[in-house]
């Protein structure tokens, strides 16, 4: 492993486990709020910042893949997904900071078919990530920046080839977040547009020589299969554009989700492409113990 492939595979741990520390720390016991506070979040005012805020988001669409170990063909198909989002706002002694934390878990399921329907690869995966940034409020606008890692863990499982059926996909990156969210109400009912873009910037990833079994590259060295990442050889855009309209203490959200990867290493080329429509609900709950010190 290079030295830059280990500074940055030790720099994720570290916001990792620091991540792990703050959620300990932070969101510990909580209660959903009553009809009448919901409505109250709903004023920008108070922009949901005592509140944890958690949504569950089924979606559905098509994908689009492209493995080298496994083809040299492009694969379409259908693909389902849930997404389940915790966010909320740190807290001291005079208060809530405008110091953010969110946490994405999303599990996807997706089935494909190459163009001359020979074969199929059917795909699965589990990301699961954790940011920190900065908010900001100007007037009906709450724009956020910051940082997000994420660890991501996926198999393909090919239908023709005999030699290789499996292909593992794992990485661990630093993407830059912004988020930007537009409020308006209307007498009892408010509407949200929020709009969530996600760039790699540095990671690692597991990539294997063409040709090599996993039972035996798991008792070789590792050094030739783990690479750094940054943009000459891992690009892609995560961006959920959602609405949410707030009905009491009901909130029901729309999702619009694109995830596009490309990443290549050891002349092998990967490609991912989600576009999904979802629907799901939001929560707000408000913590119960007592604050951080």
């Amino acid at each position: 492993m290079s030295k830059i492939t280990a500074i940055a595979f030790k720099t994720i741990c570290i916001q990792i486990l620091f991540a792990i520390f703050v959620q300990n720390a932070v969101a510990q016991t909580y209660i959903p709020v009553s009809k009448d506070s919901v409505e109250a979040s709903c004023n920008v005012a108070s922009a949901n910042r005592p509140y944890t805020v958690s949504s569950w988001v089924v979606s559905y669409g098509d994908m689009y893949l492209r493995d080298t170990y496994l083809s040299n063909l492009r694969y379409l198909g259908w693909n389902v997904g849930l997404d389940v989002l915790h966010t909320g706002f740190f807290r001291d002694r005079q208060g809530t900071t405008p110091i953010y934390w969110k946490n994405i878990n999303t599990i996807t399921y997706g089935n494909t078919i190459n163009v001359p329907a020979t074969a199929a690869i059917t795909y699965y995966s589990g990301e699961f990530g954790f940011g920190v940034g900065y908010s900001r409020l100007l007037r009906q606008f709450d724009i956020r920046a910051g940082g997000y890692a994420s660890l991501l863990l996926g198999m393909k499982t090919n239908s023709r080839n005999i030699n290789n059926i499996v292909s593992a996909d794992a990485a661990l990156n630093l993407r830059l977040d912004v988020e930007i969210t537009y409020r308006l109400r209307f007498r009892k009912t408010a509407l949200y547009l929020s709009d969530n873009l996600q760039l790699p910037l540095i990671g690692v990833m597991f990539v294997p020589e063409y040709g090599a079994l996993y039972y035996k590259t798991s008792l070789n060295s590792m050094v030739d299969n783990l690479h750094f990442s940054s943009l000459h050889n891992r690009k892609g855009i995560h961006n959920r554009f959602e609405v949410s309209l707030a009905f009491s203490n009901v909130i029901l959200k729309l999702q619009h989700y694109i995830n596009y990867q490309y990443w290549t290493a050891n002349d092998l080329y990967f490609s991912c492409l989600q576009h999904n429509v979802g629907f799901g609900l939001v929560m707000y709950l408000r913590n119960v113990t007592r604050d951080f010190r």
